[in-house]
């Protein structure tokens, strides 16, 4: 037994505070399997967890993930502590390098704290379809620095995190299954009102992505009087909220056809120019 202590104490390295033996490389591979082993309890736990509530996994993975960056910055904090170096000597020593690398990649901090907000918060979840940006698009995966979503032409953009927390999102998945739209229509002002409401209702019953039980039906409203044309608005409910620039586009294509059928013109821009003669020209004339 003491000779077994001898050789662990055996020194191979020593430098100042810096002090190796085959003592303290076994205990820093101990320490290395055990906080291995952390990981991989803690990721079973995780996936357990997510199957278990039915919850998609991506969002225990990203917790998974944060675990385990925690672990791993534990687990080289203890192995310097073991050779005889100071954490806080190593962070007083390095400050002006830590300083210049904190301004360097503050953004990705900044995505960081935006992911961990995002996963705390649960704003947004994987298959959630969201509208940011002037874009609906579906959340595929939350990191901790980006998130990857797919728009509605199969595009898949991969968005850092704090996208999400500067902007306004508008979460679609957050409020009921079925979603309101609208389409706005203007024509001349000789058109009549009645004919314009029955013409637009009779366009967006024709597609079957559109609800037609009591409590929504498609309704119609005159929403203004413009400079040269009077602007009508096709209210409309219906749950493919992720594919509702292809319903709109058919819609829109039915009612270019049903207004020319019924003779019911979209006015051009028009504006009145009034030349008056001055002075001048009439006392010559």
């Amino acid at each position: 037994m003491l000779f077994l202590i001898k050789i662990l104490e055996l020194s191979l390295l020593k430098v100042k505070n810096l002090h190796i033996t085959l003592g303290s490389i076994l205990l820093i591979f101990i320490s290395i399997f055990l906080f291995y082993l952390l990981n991989f309890v803690l990721k079973k736990f995780f996936v357990k967890a997510s199957r278990k509530s039915g919850v998609t996994d991506s969002r225990y993975i990203t917790i998974h993930q944060l675990c385990k960056y925690i672990i791993v910055l534990i687990a080289f904090l203890t192995c310097l502590n073991i050779v005889g170096i100071s954490p806080s000597l190593l962070i007083a020593s390095s400050a002006a390098l830590l300083v210049g690398l904190g301004l360097g990649i503050q953004d990705v901090f900044r995505d960081l704290v935006a992911g961990i907000l995002i996963l705390i918060e649960g704003t947004i979840k994987v298959n959630d379809v969201i509208e940011i940006e002037n874009k609906i698009a579906k959340v595929k995966r939350i990191g901790l620095r980006t998130t990857n979503v797919i728009t509605n032409d199969d595009i898949e953009i991969i968005m850092p995190n704090r996208t999400f927390v500067n902007n306004n999102v508008v979460n679609w998945s957050h409020t009921k299954d079925i979603t309101r739209f609208v389409i706005s229509v203007g024509v001349s002002f000789d058109t009549d009102p009645e004919l314009m409401r029955k013409v637009l209702i009779e366009c967006a019953l024709e597609h079957h992505e559109v609800l037609k039980e009591e409590a929504h039906k498609p309704f119609v409203r005159l929403h203004d009087f413009g400079d040269y044309r009077l602007d009508f608005e096709l209210v409309f409910w219906c749950r493919r909220a992720f594919q509702i620039e292809n319903l709109r586009s058919k819609i829109r294509f039915t009612i270019l056809q049903k207004l020319r059928e019924n003779n019911i013109h979209i006015p051009y821009p028009q504006n009145d120019i009034y030349i008056r003669a001055s002075k001048m020209e009439g006392d010559m004339g």
